[in-house]
């Protein structure tokens, strides 16, 4: 019976330690390069380039003077390094053309989406510039006392001022007392 226990309480502590003691991998910190590699969905970029260790550069394995790069010039290198493309071996042509395609799309897609993102901050701010011109006339309408009547007649002659194009001649007049007088007498006569 004591053989038994012993047996039994060793399979228990052997079975308790064991779960005390999880052996968890050591994770590495991911790299910009692997990163890279997924956003482009193509690995073979991973084959290109070495990591320089205890810094943020890469040497080129293609290349015979192996150039240390930094992450920012990658991309470059790959698809405007005459170097480069010359050393490539001819097993891999068809993987570095396919590399070069994929990182010219993400290329294009990025600057789409710049210019797209820019597009939208010039249509808010012309947006903006176009409801406070609005508001401005409104207001000076209002404060001189023109009816609604009125402020939509003035509106749509000016509209069809700016849509002829003619509307310079705000910036060229200042709308003295006397230019409106002379400007009246002008339509008297006619």
């Amino acid at each position: 019976m004591s053989n038994n226990r012993k047996s039994n309480q060793g399979g228990k502590r052997n079975s308790n330690s064991s779960t005390n003691l999880r052996i968890q991998p050591i994770e590495e910190p991911k790299s910009k390069l692997v990163d890279l590699s997924k956003k482009i969905q193509n690995s073979y970029i991973l084959t290109i380039f070495e990591k320089i260790k205890d810094s943020e550069a890469y040497k080129c394995k293609v290349c015979p003077s192996n150039p240390k790069l930094e992450y920012k010039n990658l991309k470059r290198h790959i698809l405007d390094g005459t170097e480069h493309d010359k050393n490539v071996p001819e097993d891999d042509k068809d993987n570095h053309k396919d590399l070069q395609k994929k990182l010219k799309e993400t290329k294009k897609k990025i600057k789409k989406s710049q210019l797209e993102g820019e597009e939208k901050e010039n249509g808010n701010d012309e947006s903006s510039k176009h409801k406070k011109g609005y508001l401005k006339f409104a207001a000076a309408c209002y404060n001189s006392k023109i009816s609604f009547n009125q402020m939509q007649k003035i509106g749509l002659i000016l509209k069809e001022i700016y849509l002829d194009n003619e509307i310079s001649f705000l910036a060229k007049y200042n709308f003295s007392l006397d230019e409106i007088g002379n400007m009246a007498n002008c339509w008297g006569e006619y």
